[in-house]
């Protein structure tokens, strides 16, 4: 049986038109959402009416900005910038009701990054990544990309420049949950050791994105079910993102499609009968297969 702490719900991301939200809001009365950084300002106005008093989550950055913020960085005036951002954000939080903001925390790159998927995929295919990139589709990394000096800098930067955010955020109310990454060249927190690395300071909260776990445990080769638990027992997780991918090790293929949770081909039955133990929100980021995916996540988890 699910905690009663733990709430479940849907990532606007997946929920295109008012009428496709309002069906929602009838079908899963008990279902919050989380308000996703693909909205523009426009459409996150337009929304805010029917999902009053439902927003558990914010996704940063929200409204969508044209960069992504960047604690990797080492340049002051990205780490500024980033903060200011982030502020927003709170302020947005606090104004919806929502007490957690999702977090992707940082890349191995001394500048803030597009958050326009193609460009920012173009940008971490220059030539100071090369050395990284193990395949070329998708950027995905080397194993020893998280063990080089580069890496390693970014990442104790990043850590440090969260943990002061948590602590302001914590201090009015609402959790920053930094979320792991896709095991990109050029991207950080891609490894289930480093969020067990960074719960063990207990200065963080964590987003755990189960897509994007399935891809690393096939690059790294890791048991991914053992991985869910592993980083659920550090007690630091309080959102898990819910959605499901075709990666396979001996297939090479390693992408994150956002695709339906409930795909017989990924072990989402294991993954939710692990996850309901915990008291951590559930929260389908799913670009298809959504429908079927909220109904299957309300009959189960109950």
């Amino acid at each position: 049986m699910g905690s009663l702490l733990m709430k479940r719900g849907i990532s606007i991301v997946g929920i295109k038109t008012n009428d496709e939200l309002l069906k929602y809001i009838s079908a899963f009365p008990e279902f919050c959402y989380e308000l996703s950084y693909e909205l523009t300002k426009e459409r996150l106005n337009e929304i805010l009416p029917y999902v009053k008093k439902r927003v558990s989550s914010l996704h940063a950055l929200t409204p969508r900005r044209p960069y992504f913020p960047n604690f990797g960085s080492k340049r002051k005036e990205d780490i500024a910038w980033s903060e200011k951002m982030m502020t927003e954000d709170l302020e947005l939080a606090k104004k919806t009701g929502a007490d957690i903001v999702v977090l992707h925390p940082g890349y191995m790159a001394d500048s803030i990054i597009p958050s326009n998927n193609r460009e920012r995929l173009k940008y971490f295919e220059s030539a100071i990544y090369k050395p990284y990139v193990a395949y070329e589709k998708g950027s995905i990394c080397t194993l020893e990309y998280i063990k080089s000096k580069p890496y390693r800098e970014a990442f104790e930067t990043m850590v440090e420049n969260t943990a002061r955010l948590t602590k302001r955020f914590e201090s009015e109310g609402v959790r920053l949950a930094i979320e792991n990454l896709n095991p990109r060249a050029g991207y950080l927190l891609i490894h289930p050791d480093e969020m067990i690395e960074i719960a063990n300071r207990k200065e963080h909260y964590l987003t755990l994105d189960i897509g994007h776990l399935y891809v690393s445990s096939a690059l790294f080769d890791l048991d991914f079910l053992y991985e869910i638990r592993r980083v659920m027992e550090t007690g630091r997780v309080v959102n898990v993102h819910l959605h499901s991918n075709a990666s396979n090790k001996e297939k090479l293929i390693f992408e994150d499609s956002h695709s339906s949770l409930v795909d017989e081909s990924f072990p989402y039955k294991e993954a939710l009968d692990i996850l309901r133990e915990y008291d951590a929100n559930l929260i389908l980021e799913t670009l298809d297969g959504t429908r079927e995916s909220a109904e299957y996540l309300h009959s189960t988890i109950l």
